[in-house]
């Protein structure tokens, strides 16, 4: 695996395991990993500025907009979507009454959240943590599951 043009696949060796995530903010990656550990790149150098394990455990990751810069969101399968910022120590919680995730993704407006069992999504308004905002049975429509979700 080839982590840039050129690059080396012994950055993400370092992992320690296995990518659940890569998301691309301006002139950095952030790697996330099954075991919760994210690791903050410099895309020029592919040097490891920073490493930090918000969660136990990872099945997604997405980045939401967030005040002229970006939180991340970690979606896990025992717990509610995580919103954690890099340059702050503040977490905060997307929950409901389903808990669990597969993957998530995010926009200024609105956080997606894609059901352990892949045949929901649920919504959130991002600014709104404490329910979701409504529910969408893809695969009562689609008669397929859920392959992954992006906004």
């Amino acid at each position: 695996m080839s982590v840039a043009v050129g690059g080396s696949p012994s950055i993400v060796a370092e992992l320690s395991a296995s990518i659940v995530s890569v998301l691309i903010d301006g002139d950095r990656a952030i790697v996330v990993a099954e075991d919760g550990v994210m690791c903050i790149f410099d895309l020029a150098t592919w040097r490891k500025s920073a490493e930090l394990r918000p969660v136990r455990e990872a099945t997604g990751a997405a980045l939401l907009p967030w005040l002229g810069s970006v939180r991340i969101l970690l979606a896990t399968l025992e717990g509610p979507i995580y919103c954690v910022g890099l340059e702050d120590q503040l977490v905060s919680q997307y929950s409901g009454r389903d808990l669990g995730m597969r993957t998530v993704a995010g926009s200024v407006g609105k956080i997606a959240g894609m059901s352990s069992d892949r045949q929901r999504v649920i919504l959130w308004n991002a600014w709104d943590g404490r329910q979701p905002s409504g529910e969408i049975h893809l695969a009562s429509l689609t008669r397929h599951r859920i392959a992954d979700i992006a906004m």
